[in-house]
């Protein structure tokens, strides 16, 4: 199951945003109920960060929401944000690699 998490900063706090996010997601990743975990900053707009995530279920991931890990988490971006996190979970219905594969 996958999380997608959107998070804004702002002029002023997108580049410290970006630093505190890659220490973030160390702390996610040692959560067993994490398979992976990726942190992206938007090209057109880089005030945007994406979060993805792929959980081994979404009740294991509100679990971690319920951790000891989640007020370390959330001690990495406390205050640089412009408002709430948007986030939602999906499920995979399909997926292949394209020809580039090779080339990244």
């Amino acid at each position: 199951m996958r999380e997608l998490a959107i998070l804004r900063g702002t002029a002023e706090t997108a580049d410290e945003l970006e630093t505190k996010l890659a220490r973030a997601i160390e702390v996610l990743a040692r959560s067993t109920a994490c398979v992976s975990v990726e942190a992206n900053r938007g090209v057109e707009d880089p005030l945007v960060f994406v979060l993805n995530v792929v959980w081994t279920s979404v009740e294991d991931h509100l679990e971690f929401r319920e951790s000891e890990l989640m007020p370390e988490y959330r001690s990495y971006v406390s205050g640089l944000l412009s408002g709430a996190p948007e986030f939602a979970h999906y499920r995979a219905i399909s997926s292949r690699e394209g020809s580039a594969t090779a080339h990244v």
